[in-house]
């Protein structure tokens, strides 16, 4: 049975990745720094010179434009198969720890009107990839959101992931009936529903993976801005955004 189309267009964009991580000097030390830290629960962020990456691929830096989610999903995905190809051949590799919380971090994007902004993002940008440039003048603390949490159709036993409603207040919707009608011949219609609990105890490491069916949790903290003076032209005074 062939993969789909948009598997394979994945699996080359992120061997495409892998290789650009592989072959930057910076980010083969950057990788090595972090494999060589114990805590392997812990994320890790690795900065990504969007102008070096454009020069190695200019198709993979305007893709990463248009479809910034689901390319740095992929960008994830590259990392851990990087670090896990330097640890196999890495002369320290009995002092690494397999990571596999990897995110890249972009910086230095194109300075252009569709990506740079000086004033509040507006509903248009919803979904785009913006560099917003303004004065942090306050920050909330840092706290815990249930991200994302695992569901089991009580009828069919169809397994699905549910995100956080940031607009409903972090709130789970379930949906009105099961999903699982999208993928199969004979549509379940069951309304049942249950978090699915069971946890990954056969792992050669726990700490590796992170348990199956749990909900996953992130970090998050709010920020407030002030915009530039000079974004509400001549005489403007900042604003906070």
């Amino acid at each position: 049975m062939e993969a789909p189309p948009q598997a394979v267009k994945s699996d080359a964009l992120v061997q495409i990745l892998k290789g650009y991580v592989i072959n930057t000097s910076e980010l083969q030390t950057a990788l090595i720094r972090i494999l060589l830290k114990p805590d392997r629960k812990k994320h890790y962020g690795l900065p990504i010179d969007f102008g070096d990456l454009f020069e190695y691929c200019e198709r993979t830096g305007h893709r990463l434009l248009r479809e910034p989610q689901r390319v740095l999903a992929l960008f994830d995905e590259a990392l851990v198969e990087a670090a896990a190809a330097l640890m196999r051949e890495h002369p320290r590799a009995a002092d690494m720890h397999g990571k596999l919380r990897l995110h890249a971090r972009l910086h230095h994007l194109p300075q252009c009107d569709e990506i740079s902004r000086l004033t509040a993002p507006r509903s248009s940008d919803v979904g785009k990839f913006i560099e917003l440039q303004g004065t942090v003048i306050r920050t909330g603390a840092v706290k815990m959101l249930e991200y994302s949490r695992r569901y089991q159709c009580t009828g069919c036993r169809h397994e699905f992931t549910l995100h956080a409603d940031f607009d409903q207040y972090n709130a789970f919707a379930k949906p009105a009936r099961c999903p699982s009608g999208d993928s199969s011949a004979k549509a379940c219609t069951s309304k049942n529903f249950k978090p699915v609990q069971q946890a990954a105890t056969d792992a050669a490491d726990a700490d590796e993976v992170e348990s199956v069916g749990e909900a996953v949790h992130r970090h998050y903290q709010e920020i407030k801005l002030q915009d530039q003076p000079s974004a509400g032209g001549p005489g403007g005074a900042a604003a906070p955004m």
